[in-house]
């Protein structure tokens, strides 16, 4: 077969400029009609409760502020921003969307549609680019590159969390470079390599980019193996793989180096981004011990339901109430097999197509109860949700489909043929269109109630003083997304998830995976959450609770419209009711704490300004005091007085807190305490004394007060950055210099 390239054959291809046109052409075609049905499809779930912060807080203070946000006031009680590490403050293309939506726009609304955009057209470029450099023929990349966008897993996830948006562009681009490292070892091939995984970790999240990486290392695997096999006769027909070892070793030896340099390289680039990770995830409330088994199996992928679900089978929920549309492939995993049946003779199919096949099917048992195997990998039990694995099942075995396609093709002049192959991809382009269309655009129950409109308005403008002390949203769900008290419909009203730093107020818990354990338990942790966006308080015991929320200057209460609620909260005097709306009770608490105070004269307001990692105080005392700071103590702070140039690092002491056992258990109502169990009541005394708000001893006079939050590892991370791109640049010159002196 002379249309075939074998897999040591890569070197030159030649890329379409047609192709490339149809290619973004059919991508915005694609958007366009997803925004037809449904304008800002992709404006749902953590894209909104959690992305859209991020956008404007990133926005606003890197480009209007020019300054780096460490740390996010607006959220508990002070908590760090950078270390959550998907948080894509070091994203381009994100300021490329943001500058997309405000042009057309005026707002942020639109950024994460035209993220998606942008990272549709990046990603199918550089899945047509990879198919192309694998000897794949022109249409076939095109076709093939246009499934794989278009599959419901991809969108229907990426319009939930915007950690799959960050990602998948790069996935073809980081394995085109592999693939050529491999091929062709070079240190610019294999600096590119770790500067395509250093962009991705800067855009927006460590799980998947790990999962990027042990994926190429199994791919690395399959692919010496199968790189190392030749054929030999064995009757008409057939051929039996002879392994020829020494000559596939020597060229992965002569791999190996370039590819650890090109790790090297990723961790030196990204370390800004790694070490705050590291720092974070190790302070975290539950990422630092791992997960159960339980909970790392949860939502996994049913092999049941995958089959089913080809053959249009939708019905058994997967995550939240989504649809198992999403784990449709259909005609184009039938065609594997009819394909396969055709050319199983072949060598040529094992050569091209079996290291990608082995991947995408390791992948898929990964995302399923299989992965409990796979426990002893480093990480492996520190992340959640492990059907995220079905995105790279796709992806293989998008490029398994093309090569199977294009080696069924390969010398064949028969017109049945390519119109068979031909339309298996427009059908199921068209097919995966229609249920994105049908499923993602409004009828999937689990994303739709986690909306907010473009151009909501600030719900409480001109009604909250935000300087003035923290909101609380208040209340426990007694049906999950059906609430009595809350609903997640209208999360934005009571200031849940992370609308606080969306709206620029401070507020007693946020939205944060990798929060702090301080923090996690000032929130007054709970057993469903790794993170707290609401107080589960039962307001017939508020009286519990409000003297704690009080010192943490918790100044106004929000909570759901409901006659029981006015009437429990009415019996408490320092509770003024000051906004009502047919959804919203809003509540100001005349006896909470300033913000910042001297402990001798505690409801002396003094004057301060909150600044990006700043809180300038400006005490006025006369004599000796203590200034008391109402955030949380965490690693990083430091302080100065008046014009004094030097800061003063806040020692820090972590105090383990006491294991949550409270009566609550269920994380949705308030069930009878057992005899000498430890109650709720305790959990609050215990925090209540072993987590105070930051204090700083002043002497008398002091004029000005600055605390300040600096994330030292990110300086360290930094200056790795520097020195490696010192070293890698100065051994380039001194190479060049070096060759062309020799004769």
């Amino acid at each position: 077969m002379q249309g075939a390239k074998d897999l040591s054959e890569f070197n030159r291809f030649r890329v379409s400029t047609t192709a490339i046109i149809v290619l973004i052409a059919g991508t915005c075609m694609f958007w366009g009609m997803l925004q037809s049905y449904s304008p800002n499809y992709f404006l749902y779930n953590d894209n909104v409760t959690m992305y859209l912060s991020y956008i404007k807080f990133n926005w606003e203070n890197i480009l209007g502020r020019h300054e780096i946000p460490f740390i996010n006031f607006h959220e508990y009680l002070g908590e760090n921003y950078l270390g959550q590490g998907q948080t894509s403050v070091f994203s381009p293309s994100l300021y490329m969307a943001v500058a997309l939506s405000r042009l057309f726009t005026g707002d942020y609304y639109w950024t994460v549609d035209f993220l998606m955009l942008i990272h549709l057209i990046v990603g199918g470029i550089g899945f047509y680019v990879l198919m192309r450099y694998l000897q794949i023929s022109s249409v076939i990349s095109t076709l093939s590159s246009l499934l794989w966008l278009t599959f419901p897993y991809l969108v229907i996830i990426s319009k939930a969390w915007f950690s799959v948006i960050n990602i998948f562009p790069f996935l073809p681009w980081n394995l085109l470079l592999l693939v050529m490292l491999y091929e062709a070892p070079r240190f610019s091939t294999a600096f590119l390599l770790g500067f395509v995984k250093a962009v991705s970790f800067y855009a927006g999240n460590a799980q998947f980019v790990y999962m990027m990486g042990y994926t190429e290392i199994f791919f690395l695997l399959s692919y010496f193996a199968v790189s190392s096999m030749s054929f030999k006769p064995t009757g008409p027909g057939f051929k039996r793989p002879d392994f020829n070892s020494t000559a596939a070793w020597e060229k992965f030896k002569g791999f190996t180096p370039f590819y650890i340099l090109s790790f090297i390289t990723f961790i030196c680039l990204a370390a800004p981004q790694i070490l705050p990770l590291l720092a974070t995830t190790g302070d975290s409330a539950f990422r630092a011990e791992g997960y159960s088994i339980q909970r790392l199996l949860n939502y996994s992928v049913n092999p049941l339901v995958f089959v089913k679900s080809q053959f249009g089978h939708f019905e058994i929920p997967i995550f939240y109430n989504g649809k198992s549309v999403m784990y449709f492939v259909g005609l184009p995993l039938l065609s594997v097999f009819t394909l396969f049946a055709g050319r199983v003779r072949e060598h040529i199919y094992i050569k091209r197509s079996a290291a990608f096949l082995i991947v995408a099917s390791l992948s898929f048992l990964l995302g399923t109860a299989m992965y409990k195997y796979f426990l002893f990998f480093p990480f492996f039990d520190n992340f959640r949700w492990i059907f995220k694995h079905f995105l790279f099942f796709l992806f293989f075995f998008s490029i398994t489909i093309a090569l199977l396609s294009d080696s069924f093709l390969a010398d064949s002049r028969a017109v049945w043929k390519k119109t068979f192959v031909y339309l298996m991809f427009i059908i199921s382009i068209i097919t995966n269109v229609y249920f994105n269309v049908h499923y993602g655009s409004g009828s999937n129950s689990a994303l739709g109630p986690w909306r907010i409109e473009a151009g909501e308005p600030d719900p409480f403008k001109g009604i909250i003083q935000k300087t003035a002390g923290r909101t609380m949203t208040i209340g426990f769900f007694d049906d999950f997304g059906k609430g009595k008290v809350l609903n997640h419909s209208n999360s934005f009203q009571y200031l849940m998830f992370g609308f606080p730093t969306f709206w620029g107020y401070y507020h007693f818990n946020g939205y944060n995976p990798l929060v702090t354990a301080e923090n996690f338990h000032a929130g007054l942790g709970n057993y469903q959450f790794s993170f707290q966006f609401i107080n589960y308080v039962d307001v017939t015991r508020m009286d519990e609770y409000l003297d704690y929320f009080s010192r943490w200057a918790g100044r106004y209460l929000i909570t759901y419209n409901q006659q029981n609620v006015r009437e429990e909260l009415a019996r408490y005097p320092q509770l003024a009711l000051i906004y009502k709306s047919d959804k919203t009770l809003l509540f100001e608490n005349t006896g909470a704490y300033p913000m910042a105070y001297l402990k001798s004269d505690i409801f002396r307001p003094v004057e301060y300004e909150i600044g990006i990692n700043a809180i300038t105080i400006r005490p006025g005392n006369r004599e000796k005091d203590t200034l008391v700071i109402n955030v949380v103590p965490l690693k990083g702070y430091s302080y100065r007085l008046g014009a004094d140039l030097n800061y003063v690092d806040i020692e820090i002491d972590r105090v383990p807190i006491k294991d949550r056992d409270a009566c609550f258990s269920d994380g949705k109502k308030i069930v009878p305490c057992e005899p000498g169990r430890w109650t709720r009541k305790d959990y609050l005394q215990e925090v209540n004394q072993k987590i105070k708000p930051l204090s700083i001893e002043i002497p008398a006079g002091t004029e000005t007060v600055e605390l300040r939050y600096r994330d030292q590892s990110f300086f360290y991370g930094l200056y790795i950055s520097i020195a490696y791109l010192l070293t890698a640049g100065a051994g380039t010159v001194i190479n060049r210099i070096f060759r062309k002196r020799l004769p």
